[in-house]
């Protein structure tokens, strides 16, 4: 579903408990970080906490993505759900997306990407 501005502030503050990849992108890099971060603490209220978060840049991906799906469909061991965040993705993984909304139906990760305009 594509969200317009309006639609993405209420987003923003509660997102649906079934919602498994996220995608904010737009010209203000500062506004575009500050959304990605309010979803994250949604469910993952500690943004440090190594079991539950991971950060990828697109260029770690385009280099090797098998870290990047190993930690999308990792399970907690501790509780809570896993959060994998993707910054800068640009257009350069569209075969990589395309996969991994197929494999999240098998998931309970959430994944956060973020991209300029």
């Amino acid at each position: 579903m594509k969200l317009t501005s309006s639609q993405a502030a209420a987003f923003r503050n509660r997102m649906p408990d079934d919602i498994r990849a996220v995608l904010v992108h737009g010209a203000d890099s500062g506004q575009v970080q500050e959304t990605a971060g309010m979803l994250a603490r949604q469910i993952c209220p500690d943004p440090h906490d190594p079991f539950l978060m991971q950060n990828y840049d697109a260029e770690q991906i385009a280099a090797d993505d098998s870290a990047f799906f190993a930690a999308v469909l990792s399970l907690s061991l501790l509780g809570g759900r896993p959060v994998v965040r993707v910054r800068g993705a640009g257009d350069r993984l569209p075969a990589v997306f395309k996969i991994l909304l197929e494999t999240l139906t098998s998931s309970d990760g959430f994944v956060l990407v973020t991209a300029g305009e």
